[in-house]
This record gives structure tokens, C-alpha cells and sequence, in this order.
């Protein structure tokens, strides 16, 4: 399993915590990744992944995630 914390930028910034399950899905996220296509494999976790909830922002330091992803970067979470 990975744990994946996107980020959205609009109006307000919004985070949501997703999961995503299957070896197949996490291996496409991360060649994604690699091919530095960050806005599809967000649209790909978003889509495939299942949300287990929104993260206001001051729980983020606290949050134990993989990835961190947004349209522009991803971050592996170095924390663990």
C-alpha cells in the first residue's frame, strides 16, 4: 500500500490523503513520477486511488504519507 497526499491549488489550497493498493497502480504512479508527469499521475491517484480524507493544513507536519504530489512537484516523504 501507499499512502499519497495530494495537494490542489484553486481559490483555497485543498489535501486530500489517498490510498492506493495494487503493485500495478503504484508502479505506473512512480514511472510517472520519473517521466516527471506530475499532473497526470495526480489525475491517476485521484482517479484509481481510494480517499480516505481531507487534511486541513495544520495536520500536515503530523501526516505519515509516501508521496506528497502536486500538478507541479512530487516529494517522497523522508520522515519514516
Amino acid at each position: 500500500m501507499m499512502k499519497i497526499l495530494i495537494t490542489l491549488r484553486r481559490r483555497k489550497t485543498h489535501r486530500y490523503l489517498i490510498n492506493l493498493f495494487t503493485k500495478s497502480l503504484i508502479a505506473e504512479v512512480r514511472k510517472l513520477i520519473a517521466a516527471r508527469d506530475f499532473a497526470l499521475a495526480m489525475e491517476l491517484v485521484y482517479k484509481e486511488g481510494l480517499m480516505e480524507r481531507e487534511v486541513m493544513e495544520e495536520e500536515v507536519p503530523t501526516i505519515k504519507t509516501d508521496l506528497i504530489l502536486s500538478e507541479y512537484c512530487a516529494n517522497w516523504d523522508l520522515t519514516k
